[in-house]
């Protein structure tokens, strides 16, 4: 195989490899986003399941605080007016409250005769023994302080829970007794979640065995299939111990959806590939080889360093940019040469001129130490005529 074909079957290998693994890349890219945006849907659910429950806690407790702060419900604890259960305590009057039982219980623990059992949901199933019971273990776990409202199991069956000591309107009375009120979780509750999450829920009962742990009162995880997304959220009662998981199920179709786009794209690239590469190779497999051809010849005359002239090749697209950036560099190159040569040229004349003032600086100082040397003899020959003086002077004046 010549060396232009491999050069063109390289080429196109590389193309292919370039879409393959570009569209790998947006499968990976679009997977992991649609993982975190399931995940975030499903977070916001699981926020908003909670955000149901404590709701519908607050209901009952705003819906209780009307019944138990009342005249007519504080009288009725004194002296057990039957009219009071007449007129208030009919199916018809409560129903509105959407609750299971509403439970008078006296200040020693014990369940009034007048409770009411709405048997429309299913309550009456309520055994009201154990409801004293419940009502006996909030009461101790919560001595005298105000009574917290919640989640409550009796037997098999579990309540959101409202309670509430008795008083006169004013609020300016002893409590003279407490009202409890149940709403059942039962199917009516997990279609209510069910529509306002516009997602299917599950609801089951649970104990604390059947966990790990229960260090928070709301514990929540997401399980990830091929075909649902589900998150959980453990509900516990006010003192830790958990009584119920809500099951939130979503159907995956963004991850559908993603697939489909995934797979769309990447028949779209091979699609490309294969139209591109085909056409590649069928129109510029020429102009490719001449244009690396006309590069080389650049190169040569660079290393020759000679100028780039017009009879050089002339290039086409991305070669041609290539082509100028190297003329300009093949200038430059012998631009930066002249003045280097220039620069050297100077660089010797001042080499010489500073020789020479070097050997005149040397021959000036050896005529001055010659000049030196004679003064300083000269000096000395004087001091000894003015000593030889001395003594003649001193010969003269003895005689």
């Amino acid at each position: 195989m010549e060396l232009k074909q491999r050069l063109q079957l390289f080429i196109f290998i590389v193309i292919l490899l370039s879409i393959a693994l570009s569209g790998m890349g947006i499968g990976i890219v679009m997977y992991n986003k649609i993982l975190t945006s399931e995940s975030e849907l499903m977070l916001k659910d699981l926020k908003r399941t909670r955000e149901f429950f404590h709701n519908e806690v607050e209901n009952l407790s705003i819906n209780i605080r009307d019944w138990s702060i009342w005249d007519d419900t504080y009288r009725y604890m004194q002296d057990g007016n039957k009219e009071y259960i007449k007129s208030n305590l009919s199916s018809s009057s409560v129903t509105s409250l959407q609750i299971s039982a509403m439970i008078f219980i006296n200040l020693d623990g014990s369940i009034n005769n007048s409770t009411f059992i709405n048997t429309d949901n299913n309550a009456h199933m309520v055994e009201l023994s154990l409801i004293n019971m419940e009502f006996n273990k909030i009461y101790d776990t919560n001595k005298e302080s105000t009574l917290q409202n919640g989640i409550m199991r009796i037997r098999d069956k579990n309540y959101i829970y409202a309670i509430n000591g008795i008083q006169n309107s004013a609020g300016t009375s002893e409590i003279n007794g407490y009202l409890l009120m149940l709403r059942l979780i039962d199917d009516n509750f997990n279609k209510r979640l069910a529509v306002m999450l516009d997602h299917k829920v599950e609801l089951e009962s649970i104990s604390l065995e059947d966990l790990v742990s229960t260090k928070d009162t709301v514990i929540n995880d997401v399980t990830f299939t091929d075909k649902t997304l589900t998150g959980y959220v453990i509900i516990s009662d006010n003192i830790g111990n958990p009584v119920l998981k809500v099951n939130v199920i979503h159907d995956r179709f963004l991850l559908e959806q993603g697939n489909s786009v995934v797979y769309l794209t990447l028949a779209v690239l091979g699609l490309v590939s294969i139209v591109s590469g085909g056409s590649y190779y069928w129109f510029m497999k020429k102009d490719i080889v001449e244009n690396l051809n006309g590069i080389s010849e650049y190169i040569k005359t660079i290393i020759s360093k000679e100028p780039i002239t017009q009879s050089h090749p002339k290039l086409t697209g991305e070669f041609a940019k290539l082509a100028s950036v190297l003329t300009q560099m093949s200038s430059d190159l012998l631009r930066n040469e002249r003045e280097l040569e220039t620069k050297n040229l100077l660089l010797s004349n001042a080499n010489k001129n500073l020789e020479m003032k070097q050997a005149e600086l040397e021959k000036s100082n050896a005529d001055l130490h010659e000049m030196n040397s004679a003064m300083v003899g000269r000096e000395t020959k004087m001091i000894e005529l003015k000593k030889e003086i001395e003594n003649l002077k001193a010969q003269l004046g003895q005689s």
